[in-house]
Parts: C-alpha cells; structure tokens; sequence
C-alpha cells in the first residue's frame, strides 16, 4: 500500500462525530447593578468578589462565582444532588464590592464625600438589597474608609432547596439600584468685558427638552477672586445628571432688536466631572465655563 492509499484509507475509517456543548451549571441567583445616570441603566463601575471564607463554603458547597459585567452570578453543578444533612442547612455567604470610577459619587444622589462604605443584603419579600427604592444613607455604614466600597452579604439555601434534586430551577434576579445626582446647572460666560456687560440682558437660554420640561435659568454678573468679570446662568430647578441627554440648551438673542439678534451658540451639556459641592448646603452644582 504506497502513501496516498494509506491516507485513503486512514481518512475513511475514521468516524466523524459531532460534539453538543451542555453545560453542567445551572444558576442560582444574579446579582446587577443599576444606575440612573446610564444610558441603558446597568452600572459597570464595581468590583466584586468573595472573600476568601466565603470562597471556601463556595466550593465545598459545589457553588461556582462567576463575574459579569454589572455584577455576578452564583451557579450550582448540576451533577451533584445530594440529601446529605449538612446541604439542607443555610449557607452565609459575604462578597468585597470596590468602586473602579473615580467620577461614581459625583454622579450619585449620595452624601457628597470621597469615602463611604456600603453595607448591602437581603430583604424579606424583596429583590432589592438595599432599605429603600434606590441606595440610601441607611445602606451606609458609618466608618473610616478609603474610596467607595462596601459588602455584600447573601443567604442561599435557606430551605434546603438548592441540593433537592429539583431541575431548572427559575434564578433569583437580585438588584442593587443606584439614583442619579440631582444638580443645579451654571453656564459661566466669559469673554471680552463689553460683550459681558450686555450678555445679562441681551441672551437667553432656550429650547431645552428634558423630559418634556423646561428649565428656566436666572442671569447675574459675577467677579472671581481675581476680579475677572463672568455672566452666570444658573438654573432654578435642579436636575438628574445623565451620561447622555435628551435634547439641547441653545444660547440666544433675547431680542431682534438688538446687535445680538443673530447670536446663537449650542451649549454643551454637564458631565460628572463638572460637579462641585456648594459650601453651606448640600446642593451641587455642574459648572461649565463657555467664552461668549
């Protein structure tokens, strides 16, 4: 038999087979962060992973940790079932989460301070694992800390359910839901000293669409400590900061009669890394220097 019989030969005995992935893990229960200051809602800034405690029930438990992007998911091997004793008991679980976005409190409705530390768990008859509708001050514990942080403190099965034999078993969707600043937005004009002058009654703002809403501005001159002079539009009513807006403000004329009359500049919208704190509230601001 020379070569190429052997290789016809060789190539058609072999039987061809076709492999079907399965996987082996069903999920126990999700757990995703949510932001109203994204575009499509889920937060990616954190985190998140169990202690070394918890990393050790997890695998004597047969429970795998898996990270996705706005959070993480708990997945049980399919392939171990068992009526041992010692699965029928609750298992207490404890995950790190840790802040990735330096920017994340300035676009939070939170205290307004670079250090806090969140204290996150289950609560009866809720898949919420903060006290109230979004996280709040009573999710937050009153400590020393460096940077945005927090734990995650999670009780998996509670009833023994998980190690019954039960198959396709519908996942606990578990959030934790962050709401966006509420800001007062300024537009500080600078520019030539002339211009300036008649900025406060010759301009407006207008054709803002936020949420169907208008947002009314007052016009005032201001001079910094270096006595440069500005114009300042600051907005009456405060508003969620996005990461992306709806709509547009558009500097104008406030007349035609005047030498403004053709005027008009689009004004940029603020970002988080526009907000400052006022010093005898607790309001923020997100300023924005635009020259006229």
């Amino acid at each position: 038999m020379n070569k190429e019989e052997l290789h016809n030969s060789s190539t058609n005995n072999v039987a061809m087979t076709t492999y079907r992935y399965t996987s082996v893990y069903e999920t126990v229960l999700y757990v995703s962060i949510w932001h109203g200051f994204y575009a499509n809602g889920r937060c990616m800034d954190f985190k998140i992973v169990p202690t070394q405690e918890s990393m050790k029930v997890l695998e004597g438990s047969r429970l795998l940790f898996k990270e996705t992007a706005d959070g993480f998911c708990l997945l049980l091997s399919k392939d171990f079932k068992t009526k041992n004793i010692l699965f029928k008991e609750p298992i207490q679980l404890f995950f790190y989460l840790r802040c990735l976005n330096d920017y994340f409190i300035n676009f939070t409705q939170l205290s307004y301070t670079s250090s806090t530390c969140f204290d996150f768990k289950q609560k009866e008859l809720s898949t919420l694992l903060h006290q109230g509708e979004t996280v709040g001050t009573l999710d937050i514990l009153a400590m020393d800390n460096d940077g945005v942080k927090g734990g995650i403190a999670l009780t998996v099965n509670q009833d023994g359910e998980l190690y019954n034999g039960e198959e396709d078993r519908e996942a606990t969707d578990y959030r934790i839901q962050f709401a966006a600043r509420l800001v007062y937005v300024q537009y500080w004009f600078y520019g030539k000293e002339e211009l300036l002058k008649q900025a406060k009654y010759m301009l407006r703002i207008t054709g803002v669409d936020l949420a169907g809403e208008g947002l009314s501005f007052d016009m005032s001159k201001v001079q910094d400590q270096n006595k440069k002079l500005y114009v300042v539009a600051g907005a009456l009513t405060p508003i969620p900061l996005q990461q992306r807006f709806k709509g547009h403000l558009v500097l104008e004329a406030n007349s035609q009669d005047s030498k403004w009359s053709s005027y008009k500049k689009i004004l940029p919208w603020p970002t988080a890394k526009n907000i400052i704190k006022s010093e005898s509230s607790s309001d923020c601001y997100a300023q924005i220097f635009v020259k006229l």
